[in-house]
């Protein structure tokens, strides 16, 4: 689960928790699922559950959970090396002959379904969110977001 934190500062002093979400980037997608996420989780505005018309002062600390779908494909036995990995983005060098996604004929031989294999080791959810892909008959850097907020 990631956890953004965010020190207010003055400027943003009697601004609406949406409002300072959005303009940080985050999407109304993520902003929806933040307020229907359980009351220790979702937003906490100095370590207390607050609500999106919850309005920020100075010197506040705002933490948001980023929500975690569960992966939705049957997880790959296959490896594929990764080059990096953090919290929000994980880089696979992708080989030969592997889709990104499901197509005719590869149904469970996708980098998405290895993704959902990792994901399952690590104790971590989301669908497989591609920044960018490249032709199954391409070997090449992809690189796929691990939340929706890093995805953009």
């Amino acid at each position: 689960m990631r956890i953004l934190t965010f020190q207010i500062e003055a400027a943003d002093h009697g601004m609406k928790i949406e409002h300072f979400l959005r303009r940080e980037g985050i999407s109304s997608r993520v902003i929806v699922k933040l307020r229907h996420m359980p009351p220790d989780q979702g937003i906490l505005l100095n370590g207390v559950h607050a609500r999106t018309i919850d309005l920020l002062s100075a010197g506040d600390t705002l933490n948001i959970t980023l929500p975690q779908d569960p992966p939705k494909l049957k997880p790959s036995e296959i490896k594929v090396p990764i080059l990096y990995e953090d919290e929000d983005v994980i880089v696979y060098n992708k080989p030969y002959d592997m889709p990104c996604h499901q197509s005719g004929g590869h149904f469970f031989d996708t980098l998405a379904h290895v993704y959902a294999a990792h994901c399952l080791e690590k104790g971590e959810g989301g669908p497989f969110r591609p920044v960018n892909r490249i032709d199954k008959d391409t070997t090449g850097t992809v690189v796929a977001a691990k939340n929706q907020v890093s995805a953009g």
